[in-house]
């Protein structure tokens, strides 16, 4: 079943006085329950075209819809809700808040979503209870090596039961032993809960993991 539609869609920016082209009418769908992996050189739109699918960017035309939903044609407010319920985000750089414990970083999702405070907790308690980080949960982000922080931020990805997890280099950062453990995480969340996983990677070994390889080159998808 389609999960993800992408029609014509295209994306641009202004360096200076020149207009750059990053995202070239790309059309395609990606299905529910598989694994994408996004590959490509530097500067290819690996990144862009996930920001776009996630509504963290908005594209200059084309549409992008989420079962059955245009996201491209949503307000700010009614795309940060979307988001919080339907998609997970996984960043490169974990993007843990440095102010805010592992706990309070993992429940504040839920938080946002119920406005239950003690529900939050005890749900982020036991979301960090899935990664061997409840030990962990009232370290600040900087107490926490990378691939604790990582797997903190998988945990907060999750929080809300997202249908879709969107990872852009998850594994960047991390050493050949935690980016064997991240990866078993996303792809065992990916079974268990049937998600949709798409992962930017320049990891030829993780591309190798997914159904469906994607390669972008300039901006367009290379058949």
């Amino acid at each position: 079943m389609r999960k993800i539609e992408i029609n014509k869609l295209y994306k641009s920016y202004i360096w200076g006085e020149e207009k750059i082209e990053v995202i070239k009418g790309i059309s395609m769908t990606f299905e529910e329950n598989r694994f994408y992996s996004i590959v490509g050189e530097s500067g290819s739109g690996k990144t862009t075209l996930l920001n776009l699918i996630g509504g963290l960017d908005n594209p200059d035309s084309g549409s992008v819809m989420i079962d059955g939903k245009d996201i491209t044609s949503m307000s700010d407010e009614e795309k940060a809700i979307f988001r919080n319920n339907k998609l997970g985000f996984v960043f490169q750089f974990y993007n843990l808040l440095k102010d805010f414990t592992l706990i309070e970083n993992v429940m504040l999702p839920y938080y946002i979503k119920t406005g239950n405070k003690k529900e939050a907790i005890k749900n982020a308690y036991n979301t960090l209870e899935m990664f061997s980080l409840e030990k962990k949960a009232n370290y600040y982000p900087h107490l926490l090596s990378g691939g604790e922080q990582q797997r903190g931020a998988i945990a907060r990805a999750i929080i809300n039961q997202p249908e879709i997890i969107l990872a852009d280099e998850p594994t960047g950062n991390l050493d050949k032993e935690n980016k064997k453990i991240v990866m078993g995480i996303l792809l065992n969340l990916r079974k268990k809960y049937n998600l949709t996983l798409i992962i930017v990677t320049h990891d030829i070994e993780i591309a190798k993991m997914s159904d469906s390889i994607i390669k972008l080159n300039y901006g367009k998808i290379e058949l």
